[in-house]
């Protein structure tokens, strides 16, 4: 048998150093990974003044995506998507009025797979899963390692 203890200890080493860390200098200096940083802050900023315009009765029911100039707002249900179109021109120009030009909206009715076609105007919020410390990131990984089904 060969004795990878060496090679088990880099492996909890960098899990440790990569979940309570995370400074590897090559992504965060990747253009790639700036951009799309970049490109949420203003789906965030875009989002902001969204929900600060669309009436909140509508907040559960749209999901919101940016592909460039255009915010599309997906429905799931067609009335849904009838009543917002009956909004849009009013909602323009509230928006308009806020930061300083009107954005091309557009009404999407995406019936099989709304949940995933864009950001939700309304906040979940959800139990961040701890970090394990050294130890523990060691033993779940020595225990994957042999095969182990009972990882505390």
């Amino acid at each position: 048998m060969v004795d990878d203890s060496h090679f088990q200890g880099n492996i909890a080493e960098a899990l440790y150093f990569f979940q309570n860390n995370g400074k590897n200098r090559h992504l965060w200096h990747h253009p790639d990974f700036s951009d799309t940083l970049k490109k949420l802050d203003n789906i965030k900023a875009s989002l902001h003044v969204l929900k600060k315009h669309l009436p909140k009765k509508y907040h559960d029911y749209v999901r919101f995506s940016q592909p460039k100039t255009v915010w599309n707002l997906h429905v799931e249900k067609t009335l849904i998507g009838n009543q917002l179109n009956l909004l849009l021109d009013e909602l323009s120009l509230r928006i308009a009025k806020d930061i300083g030009y009107a954005p091309r909206l557009k009404v999407i009715v995406t019936p099989a797979n709304w949940k995933n076609s864009g950001f939700p105007l309304f906040y979940t919020p959800y139990s961040a899963i701890k970090t394990p410390d050294k130890e523990t990131a060691q033993r779940i990984l020595q225990a994957f390692i042999n095969g182990h089904d009972d990882i505390e």
